[in-house]
């Protein structure tokens, strides 16, 4: 069976330019793409990388909230984990 090597986890996200902005100044990710607005408005969707880690960020509409796991179910805490050899 072919080997998997990555997974890209899908975030909603409040304001996507807040978003990308802690993820490139907070964490060290690159913003790969950044689209969706077709010249009809502001780009509503992006994903960003580091090393071998993707995640896909998307801002639906102002009525559309995230919805982290932990507000649905107080026991499952966790949307996703990356593991790392220095947390620090």
């Amino acid at each position: 069976m072919p080997t998997l090597h990555s997974i890209a986890p899908f975030f909603i996200v409040e304001n996507l330019q807040s978003s990308l902005d802690f993820y490139h100044s907070k964490l060290g990710f690159e913003i790969a793409y950044k689209g969706g607005g077709n010249g009809h408005g502001e780009d509503f969707w992006a994903f960003v990388r580091r090393d071998g880690v993707m995640v896909n960020l998307k801002q639906i509409a102002p009525e559309i909230h995230p919805q982290p796991n932990h507000s649905r179910h107080e026991w499952a805490r966790w949307d996703a984990s990356i593991h790392t050899s220095d947390p620090d």
